[in-house]
């Protein structure tokens, strides 16, 4: 027997496993049981027999001289149309067979995903058996997200279709298949391109392989950010948002990175099996580095969500990542002034901080060097609030002590908000935003122009006892 067929079996599993276990923990307000992963991924599975058994009507019309239109329409119409229309094809049996499953709007979302990581997995065992564990990781990460992708753009085209009726669902299901053939088409092209030569002004110019493989990586990149913003969208158009719930980012991003380096072990472990130490680890040096660049970028986006009732954000092809100025950004706090590499999503884990609406907190003062200001303040967290034209996550509280926050802004409530830039916790506790409110102000409608940014202050919760207190009450 083969041993390195356990590799790669393995691996495929591993893969399935790490992005079934993800896309439950996401769906915060509908639980997601192991048996209807199990089942939708063999569907999924399915599919994958169905694109390899049949084949689209030949095209025909392109010239045979022509050899890379001939690829570009070999990829878009025989690989990602099909593999695309048999995907959505087996969400559509699904929804069917359980309906019950899709009462939710996000549902649709987490179902075509998992649709598609069943046909990922099937394929990328194929993938894994005929070219060797040199692919695991790369396939295992980009190939399946690829694939996860595409399926969620139809599923959302046409979730805003059943909003209206089933003709404009089915219309919008019909856009959303272009839309996501050539997203997949274009991906799948660019990768399978080799150096290119061709002549302009009697200059001989040479486009190498590494030019087309960056070409991907940057389609990859936007479909991280166009599928983290489908997902984000439908759980704000959930019938059951709890502002209570919440996504624990940190803990969500351990569990994927361990996941994912447990992966990555399995991808070393079968190319020193199959291809010796120097082959195997020092030729594949710098596709390991790039995987985990990837791996980063990844992990880190499609673990900011923040839940907005009703909010809509605009999906359009952009990357994951930005530069930005704090000083160009509109917001009620301090933002950091310098330039800096930002992952989109929400700046700061709302989970420890929403898990504490309805308790009692204290804010203390910050020892800071040229500002006099000392204050306690105890305060009930009451809900969320969003704020200013980009939705800024504030936390609405009730002042229980008699404080005179400021003079032209004396409401009993204020708002707080995380630091999201340089020193971010303070003694282990989190440095929060003071925002004092006008008196009064309507907390239903809260604006810009009705806040004022007073301190920065500690933030722990009433009673809570650090853990050296509890080493030494218990040493008593």
């Amino acid at each position: 027997m083969d041993m390195g067929i356990i590799f790669k079996v393995l691996a495929a599993l591993m893969l399935a496993f790490i992005w079934g276990a993800y896309l439950r923990k996401i769906n915060i307000f509908s639980k997601v049981k192991w048996t209807q992963v199990l089942i939708t991924i063999f569907v999924g599975g399915i599919t994958t027999v169905v694109v390899i058994l049949f084949d689209l009507p030949e095209f025909k019309g392109v010239d045979q001289q022509h050899i890379l239109t001939q690829k570009l329409i070999y990829y878009l119409y025989n690989v990602a149309l099909m593999e695309e229309v048999c995907k959505f094809a087996g969400l559509l049996l699904v929804i069917i067979i359980f309906q019950r499953w899709f009462r939710e709007e996000p549902n649709y979302i987490i179902y075509a995903s998992l649709v598609a990581l069943g046909f990922a997995t099937v394929e990328n065992f194929i993938y894994f058996y005929k070219h060797g564990v040199s692919i695991i990781y790369m396939r295992g990460m980009m190939g399946t997200v690829a694939h996860i992708i595409g399926t969620s753009i139809i599923a959302g085209f046409m979730v805003v279709g059943l909003r209206k009726n089933i003709a404009t669902a089915a219309l919008y299901s019909f856009f959303g298949a272009i839309v996501a053939t050539v997203i997949h088409g274009l991906y799948n092209f660019f990768i399978s391109l080799d150096a290119i030569s061709f002549s302009i002004f009697n200059i001989e110019i040479k486009i190498l392989p590494v030019v087309f493989f960056a070409i991907t990586i940057l389609i990859y990149a936007v479909e991280i950010e166009i599928w983290s913003r489908v997902m984000n969208n439908f759980l704000n158009f959930s019938r059951r948002v709890n502002l209570k719930k919440s996504i624990d980012r940190n803990t969500l991003q351990r569990f994927l990175l361990l996941s994912f380096f447990s992966a990555g072990v399995i991808h070393v472990a079968g190319l020193l099996y199959e291809k010796g130490w120097e082959e195997g680890i020092k030729n594949n040096l710098y596709l390991l580095s790039l995987e985990f660049i990837i791996t980063l970028i990844l992990i880190v986006r499609i673990t900011r969500f923040t839940i907005i009732p009703q909010h809509w954000t605009t999906i359009y092809p952009v990357l994951p990542v930005t530069i930005r100025r704090g000083k160009f950004q509109r917001s009620i706090i301090p933002t950091s002034p310098r330039f800096f590499l930002k992952i989109r999503g929400d700046e700061f884990n709302e989970y420890p901080f929403t898990s504490l609406i309805d308790e009692v907190v204290k804010l203390t003062s910050l020892p800071q060097k040229g500002i006099d200001f000392d204050m306690d303040v105890n305060v009930k967290m009451i809900t969320k609030k969003f704020i200013g034209p980009k939705k800024e996550l504030y936390y609405l509280c009730e002042i229980l002590d008699f404080h005179t926050i400021h003079p032209q802004y004396n409401s009993r409530y204020v708002l707080i908000r995380p630091k999201n830039y340089g020193k971010k916790f303070t003694s282990g506790v989190p440095i929060v935003g003071l925002i004092a409110l006008k008196g009064f102000v309507d907390l239903d409608n809260i604006g810009p122009k009705d806040c004022k940014f007073i301190n920065w202050m500690g933030m722990k919760k009433e009673g809570k006892k650090k853990p050296s207190q509890r080493m030494m009450e218990m040493l008593k």
